[in-house]
């Protein structure tokens, strides 16, 4: 009796410890509003100014300087990925504040406002643009070096703060999944605004790259959704619960005790969002949800670093057999860290994007024809 009754305790304080960490924990992740002024003007001009007198200091001979940070962060103190990143926010909010921008916003089905901003190239109109969706806990001017690349190139873009991020509303990320949900009225918008006769791509950025892979899924579902022309996918999660389980070795160790007490928690954590979001983590699969319902035949092309900690090149590799090899291209950029493909390999990942581009506006010509 005693021992049943030592059990029935032991198993008490697991599930009081498991349900605790995983309401703080999710918290912490899933609760993104508290940081919304990291993403400000005054923020990131801070940041590279810290992130210049660190180069200084270091006297630029080296590439990345040394990163003392923890591995899940490592990216976000290298220099090769920030400066460039931080430069194109403070100038995205100059912009902004000149009336360079146009605001844009919609009401999703839920009643949130949600807000964008358009960026037309120099010269007036354009034939081309494009939807661009930010990764977790930024906002709308964590798109901007892509806005610059593609106004570069004559392309008009419209940046979004995905629900909770920025200036939209919301109290909870979707991690991807309710961004998927609200790109159908962000592309019947941009469409409106730019004409029916805009060529429209799509280009995620980590949790925005999922947003981007499980809308994709969607319109093969529905064939009733606007689709993009074409859709970029830069260092997206193959999978959200997997996701945190890769993440936990480098929170709570890869020792066997600690990843059964780590999924446990992760499984709270999911039973939570079951009820404060309405979907658990399960569904939040982009690899799944394009294994079931293909791409809809949009071309699409996916950019990862092979140095990734903090989602690994191999979510790439599975996401690439979840879609259509013909129309999908993988491109591994050697050495890159989180979301450093593009500042690692900028030309080359812009003329993989263009080169996609052409190709399915002429498909989209031909069949019209």
């Amino acid at each position: 009796m005693r021992i049943v009754l030592i059990l029935v305790l032991l198993c008490a304080g697991a599930a009081v410890f498991c349900g605790t960490a995983a309401a703080s924990l999710y918290y912490t992740v899933f609760c993104v509003r508290k940081r919304r002024q990291r993403t400000s003007a005054a923020s990131a001009a801070e940041k590279l100014s810290a992130l210049r007198q660190k180069l200084h200091a270091a006297r630029g001979n080296e590439k990345d300087a040394p990163c003392a940070a923890p591995p899940l962060s490592a990216h976000l103190h290298s220099a090769a990925v920030m400066a460039p990143l931080l430069e194109s926010k403070v100038s995205w909010h100059t912009r902004a504040e000149n009336g360079e921008l146009e605001r844009v916003c919609v009401t999703n089905a839920r009643g949130q406002k949600l807000s964008g901003y358009i960026r037309r190239p120099h010269g007036g109109g354009c034939k081309r643009a494009v939807l661009l969706v930010h990764g977790y806990a930024d906002s709308a001017s964590g798109t901007a070096y892509l806005a610059d690349a593609y106004a570069e190139r004559g392309a008009a873009s419209l940046a979004i703060d995905c629900r909770a991020h920025g200036a939209s509303q919301g109290r909870l990320t979707g991690m991807g999944y309710t961004d998927a949900l609200d790109m159908e009225l962000w592309l019947r918008e941009l469409s409106a605004r730019m004409g029916p006769d805009c060529s429209i791509a799509l280009h995620g950025v980590s949790m925005g790259a999922a947003a981007v892979l499980l809308y994709l899924a969607r319109c093969g579902a529905d064939s009733a959704l606007p689709r993009p022309v074409m859709a970029v996918s830069d260092c997206a999660f193959s999978d959200l619960r997997r996701l945190f389980m890769f993440q936990s070795r480098f929170i709570a160790g890869d020792a066997p005790l600690q990843q059964c007490v780590f999924s446990c928690i992760v499984s709270c954590m999911s039973a939570v969002n079951g009820v404060c979001a309405g979907f658990l983590f399960k569904t939040v699969s982009p690899a799944r949800a394009l294994a079931s319902y293909g791409q809809a035949g949009v071309p699409l092309v996916l950019f990862h670093g092979t140095a990734d900690i903090l989602i690994p090149f191999a979510m790439a590799q599975e996401l690439y057999g979840a879609c259509s090899s013909r129309i999908t291209r993988l491109m591994p950029v050697e050495r890159a860290p989180h979301m450093g493909a593009f500042f690692y390999e900028r030309e080359r990942c812009m003329a993989a994007v263009f080169d996609m581009w052409d190709e399915a506006d002429a498909a989209a010509r031909q069949a019209r024809t």
